[in-house]
């Protein structure tokens, strides 16, 4: 592997022994995580499920559902809505995708949020997702910088706008206004018409203003070369400090909670020299179903509010008042509350900055990297504590593109001047530029620095494998191509095809690393012209009950339906035990969707690090059955989600590690440290 800074990280990629499996039976009906019932046991009531609906507001928009690793997409028929059912309080990840020319805005119903992917925690009743999205092309977007800002009485607060315009909306003047803005509180810049891709927002605050935590709504509107009306939102939260005695904050002016849970918040109390009197804090009003409690009340100093949300409070978004108060004075701050199936909840934006805490700066040496496919580098993080913050300072990193591993040297927060960020791209990165975002926060302060990443193709990479079981790939059954083509398939049981892969990461894997990616390359799919509204998802699974597929004991010319480690000879799809929890012997490790327009070649990555962690017995929980693989020897299986077939070409073909275009195609696994 090419690299710079060399021994800051390295990528090893290690190769396998494959064989795919196949025979027959007969179609069932149950899931392909589900155990099987032990003769002659009592019936077990079947557990309550509940329906989840999944809409959107454009009819190309698509939303993709992961349960645990299976991977549902809906709408199945373009604007259409899909029901699905799922056991109460069951983890999902959903993920909106935007059709072309249009952008994701927001979720409705199960979830207020802005991001196009949200865990949510199944709640023991219906509910529905709706996604909605906005046309891009002939629009555009808005963000504002920092997203607080502090102030006084009588000195304007200040801010920068960055606009992101569509294809077709270069240069169209857009208007912006303050949406209910609070007393006194008006909007002097920027003026009508802006047609630059940023401008500097700035609000007057008059001497008179009420101090206060302020969460303003910034509107901005404009017409499009068609006449149509376009107008986006951006929300500024603003704290006005007390010219008197005392002011209150909150230390995020958004909270997300899920029902059943409860959150703490900080609740600061900012006070002048001479004012030392307790004061006493209300929260209203509260959300149905919603309750509030401080500690310490009254409060000399800060104090901890705790809210509580009972397991049927309804879903909504709402504004609650944070008030505090001594004698006849009072000061308030308020809190958007949203109650949601949010799985992390307590979600907010953190907008803590006490104004009387010391202020540092970051910035990014060099500013724009450039890398080639499989290569390594660093920049360094400079921290400025001019301003006075002496704290650890702690970094986190978003927006690395698939196939670029990001990390920062040392990992563990800093009271030092400088941190240095690691980054490494896979062999099959894909090329392109990119806006990396840091952020770095401390003391309750929040700053963002950019890292534009750039990448560039790299024709001599290489996945450099190395040999791992000393076997080739073969395959039995009626349905085996001839060329030792791995197949997945769910067709009746004399054409039935799971596959098993062997990889010795006792010998060949150092203890040492960061990450883990199962990376497998698509030969075909045949299956996709029969079916081409579908997708399918193909899961991975791991043994963790070390009775593995051992060469020396099952060679792999010798392997066959009924003697493949945890296969269901009974079943085209299922393995025996199988399931997502430490209790089940055939772990799924995770699982990847196969798209009917996917072409040979395309690649799929499943990140196995907790799987690997436990075979070099760094990770003894991850299996009720051992706390480590003794020989060392990690099966790996393939198996399809469906239960029934399309047809007669119902197969997902995959590279074996004999037959492959390139390297990188081989089934192996790629090793970041």
């Amino acid at each position: 592997m090419k690299a710079s800074n060399s021994g800051l990280v390295g990528r090893m990629c290690v190769a396998l022994s494959a064989l795919v499996v196949s025979v027959g039976c007969e179609e069932m009906e149950s899931s392909p995580l589900a155990g099987l019932a032990v003769s002659g046991s009592p019936p077990v009531p079947a557990p309550i499920q509940y329906t989840l609906t999944v809409a959107t507001d454009m009819p190309a928009a698509a939303v993709e559902i992961d349960e645990r690793g299976v991977v549902s997409r809906c709408p199945r028929q373009p604007g259409t809505a899909c029901e699905l059912r799922y056991l109460g309080n069951e983890t999902l990840t959903l993920t909106a995708t935007a059709p072309a020319g249009s952008r994701f805005d927001r979720w409705s119903g199960c979830e207020v949020s802005g991001n196009a992917t949200v865990v949510i925690r199944m709640p023991q009743r219906d509910i529905e997702c709706r996604a909605h999205f906005f046309p891009f092309d002939d629009g555009f977007d808005v963000s504002v910088l920092p997203e607080r800002v502090v102030t006084a009485p009588g000195v304007m607060a200040t801010a920068r706008l960055t606009l992101e315009r569509g294809s077709n909306f270069a240069a169209v003047p857009i208007d912006f206004r303050l949406i209910d803005p609070p007393a006194g509180i008006s909007l002097i810049a920027p003026a009508a018409g802006v047609s630059a891709d940023s401008a500097a927002l700035a609000l007057n605050v008059p001497a008179g203003a009420a101090p206060g935590h302020y969460l303003l709504t910034l509107g901005a509107e404009a017409q499009n070369r068609l006449g149509q009306a376009v107008a986006r939102t951006v929300r500024l939260a603003v704290d006005v400090t007390n010219a008197g005695k005392f002011y209150v904050s909150v230390d995020t002016p958004t909270l997300s909670i899920s029902p059943g849970a409860s959150c703490r918040l900080t609740t600061f109390v900012h006070r002048e020299i001479e004012f030392q009197d307790p004061v006493d804090f209300t929260a209203s009003p509260l959300p149905p179903g919603v309750s509030a409690s401080f500690d310490p009340d009254p409060s000399v100093g800060n104090t901890e509010l705790t809210l509580t949300a009972d397991a049927q409070a309804p879903f909504g978004e709402h504004e609650t008042v944070v008030a505090g108060h001594a004698g006849s004075r009072q000061s308030t701050a308020t809190l958007r509350l949203a109650v949601t199936a949010a799985r992390d909840s307590c979600a907010s934006g953190n907008f803590a900055l006490p104004p009387t805490l010391e202020d540092f700066a970051i910035s990014v040496s060099p500013s724009s990297v450039t890398l080639a496919q499989g290569e390594i580098t660093a920049v360094d993080l400079v921290i400025d504590r001019s301003s006075g913050y002496l704290g650890e300072v702690f970094f986190t990193v978003t927006g690395a593109p698939p196939g670029t591993f990001a990390k920062f040297d040392p990992a563990t927060p800093t009271f030092g001047n400088s941190k240095r960020l690691i980054l490494l791209t896979s062999p099959t990165a894909t090329p392109g530029s990119y806006p990396i975002n840091i952020t770095a926060t401390g003391g309750g302060r929040m700053h963002p620095a950019w890292l534009d990443l750039d990448i560039t193709a790299n024709p001599l990479v290489s996945c450099g494998q190395a040999a791992i079981a000393d076997s080739f790939a073969s395959a039995t059954g009626a349905s085996a191509p001839p060329d030792a083509i791995l197949e997945v398939s769910s067709r009746d049981l004399q054409s039935a095809a799971k596959t098993y892969l062997a990889f010795d990461a006792g010998a060949e894997i150092d203890p040492a690393f960061d990450k883990v990616e199962f990376v497998i390359g698509l030969y075909s799919n045949d299956w996709a012209p029969a079916d081409p509204d579908d997708n399918r998802s193909i899961l991975v699974y791991g043994i963790t009950d070390n009775r593995d597929w051992d060469l020396t004991s099952i060679p792999e010319a010798t392997l066959d339906w009924n003697n493949a480690p945890k296969n269901n000879p009974a079943s085209p799809y299922q393995f025996l035990d199988s399931g997502s929890t430490p209790a089940e012997s055939a772990r799924v490790l995770g699982s990847f969707a196969v798209e009917p327009d996917h072409v040979r070649g395309k690649l799929y990555r499943v990140d196995v690090t907790d799987y690997v962690r436990w075979a070099l017995g760094r990770n003894a929980t991850y299996s009720g059955f051992a706390t480590r693989d003794t020989d060392g020897i990690l099966t790996f299986m393939l198996g399809n989600n469906r239960v029934t077939s399309i047809g007669s070409s119902d197969y997902t073909r995959f590279y074996p590690r004999e037959s492959a275009a390139t390297t990188c195609e081989q089934p192996h696994l790629e090793v970041y440290r």
